[in-house]
């Protein structure tokens, strides 16, 4: 029998494989962190890598409350209508590409904007971020701005959606273990207090990089299930942050929400004019803005200050870009 690893594939792919052996598929719900449980969770989907089918969903939950049904609606949906143009362009537009690479490039994008979309604050068990980055950086990091996989590339560019979580998982590493609770942070806390990859007052040239890394090409995104304190308490943080961090080797940060590459002045125009004491708060913010954004009440004042840099930081990037 053919070995199997498992992957989060479009419901377009799953829809050939409604029934298999008369048994419908069901959905495995893996379990977040106790603290950042959801009843729920997407997961991943078996198939035989020889034969790229789809072999059963499985279903494991720690609670009765739960709807199997609902989950599976739920899952349904979110691959009906965010990702079949996606699956379009990985099927019809690149007919180099093997189905394999198909699946895993499609399993990467899903991975970030169903977690997203669906569980804010739950994150992925560590076996299961590991493995979608090493197939990541096996399969297409390497080749996607040339080479073979070249004209995909090209093919996503036509897509802003698949664009945009392509352009954020290019570079993307998992925060390491050690890291984090670096972003349990606020204003109140010194800085020899502090971890000492944070210093961010220290970051004259790119201020709003918050996690470091010795490793030149290591790019960090924040896998961290805590909480942001903010100004109206503690706002539970999805992970991974939709944005990238420079570090040393690349000169620009990516925001996932507009899929622009930033450059580092522009930043600079609004993050680091404003007072030291709120470089902190502002950026951690601005990451909330974009993945928590439900969390704050509408009237607060703190909101709006936030939305108004992020505004600004908007058209920054429109003005730049013709938009």
């Amino acid at each position: 029998m053919a070995s199997k690893d498992h992957h989060i594939i479009p419901q377009v792919f799953l829809k050939k494989f409604t029934n298999v052996n008369g048994q419908l598929f069901r959905l495995k719900v893996r379990q977040p962190f106790a603290h950042a449980r959801k009843p729920f969770f997407p997961a991943a989907v078996g198939y035989e890598k020889n034969y790229y089918k789809v072999d059963q969903f499985y279903f494991d939950l720690s609670s009765d409350v739960v709807d199997p049904l609902y989950v599976e609606n739920t899952l349904n949906q979110s691959y009906e209508g965010d990702f079949l143009e996606l699956w379009k362009i990985l099927e019809n537009e690149t007919p180099t590409i093997s189905m394999d690479e198909k699946i895993r490039l499609s399993d990467i994008i899903i991975h970030l904007r169903t977690r997203t979309k669906y569980v804010r604050n739950a994150v992925f068990d560590e076996a299961g971020n590991k493995k979608l980055q090493d197939s990541f950086k096996k399969n297409f990091t390497d080749l996607a701005l040339e080479g073979e996989n070249y004209e995909l590339y090209k093919g996503l560019l036509k897509n802003s959606d698949a664009m945009d979580d392509l352009a954020t998982l290019m570079f993307a590493q998992r925060t390491p273990k050690d890291l984090h609770n670096t972003f349990l942070i606020n204003n109140s806390l010194q800085p020899e207090t502090r971890h000492r990859e944070i210093m961010i007052e220290k970051h004259v040239n790119s201020v709003w990089t918050v996690l470091t890394c010795e490793n030149d090409h290591q790019f960090i995104l924040s896998d961290n299930p805590g909480f942001l304190q903010t100004e109206k308490g503690y706002a539970p943080m999805a992970g991974p942050f939709e944005f990238i961090f420079p570090i040393n080797s690349r000169k620009y940060l990516h925001m996932k929400h507009y899929g622009y590459p930033i450059q580092n002045t522009d930043i600079q125009k609004v993050l680091y004019e404003k007072a030291p004491t709120e470089t902190v708060t502002l950026f951690n913010s601005l990451v909330a803005w974009n993945c928590v954004d439900d969390i704050y009440a509408s009237n607060s004042d703190h909101l709006q200050k936030v939305k108004r840099v992020f505004d600004e930081w908007k058209s920054i990037e429109e003005k730049r870009h013709g938009v």
